[in-house]
């Protein structure tokens, strides 16, 4: 493996450690209903994450490919969605009995992922960073090995996540304090979704 290719490995693999929507939508459903309805949120978390990967290397690649238009339009949308999704947490909070928040997890996923026009700029700041010694002698032959060793951070750092978040210590505190941390994480999806909207007016 090439420094490059263990760069963007290792890039892959921090981002999506970094707490946000996803990190934070990951650790509440492990928490409650096991690992394996977690591993279905991020299987389709994944989809999302890299079709925004393949979008940002495919720009590196070739400048100018997507109109700024379509993230502004993007942001609203998922803005609202994860607005949406903070109101169903806060609302399972104060419900007496259990509620399922994500009641289809690998498709509230793969909105999560799609949905979430922070992840270009992010990965494009990133990435362009990593790469930017060898940008102009990039060519579409580069991009397989990028795009491959791109995921396969992804795909380790939510292994990671799944991991340590099914722990039983980790479930238990998430369990004993239940109430406090979905206001927490409430207020985390309603921040993310303003902060959104408001960053393109």
């Amino acid at each position: 493996m090439t420094p490059l290719y263990f760069n963007l490995f290792l890039a892959g693999y921090l981002m999506l450690l970094t707490p946000g929507p996803i990190f934070v939508a990951n650790l509440s459903l492990i928490s409650r209903e096991g690992r394996l309805k977690g591993f279905q949120l991020m299987s389709g978390a994944l989809i999302g994450d890299m079709l925004w990967l393949a979008l940002t290397f495919l720009s590196l690649i070739e400048s100018d490919l997507l109109p700024p238009i379509l993230f502004k339009g993007l942001a609203v949308v998922c803005g609202l969605y994860i607005m949406h999704l903070g109101y169903k947490v806060y609302k399972a909070a104060n419900l007496k009995n259990e509620a399922r928040i994500f009641k289809k997890p690998f498709v509230d996923g793969l909105l999560l992922g799609i949905l979430h026009p922070k992840s270009y700029p992010a990965f494009l700041a990133i990435f362009s960073a990593l790469i930017f010694k060898h940008i102009d002698s990039l060519t579409w032959a580069d991009f397989p090995a990028m795009f491959l060793f791109g995921t396969l951070g992804f795909i380790a750092s939510y292994g990671t996540t799944l991991f340590f978040a099914g722990f039983k210590p980790v479930k238990d505190f998430y369990n004993n304090n239940f109430k406090y941390l979905s206001y927490f994480f409430a207020f985390i999806f309603i921040y993310f979704g303003v902060s959104l909207i408001i960053g393109i007016l």
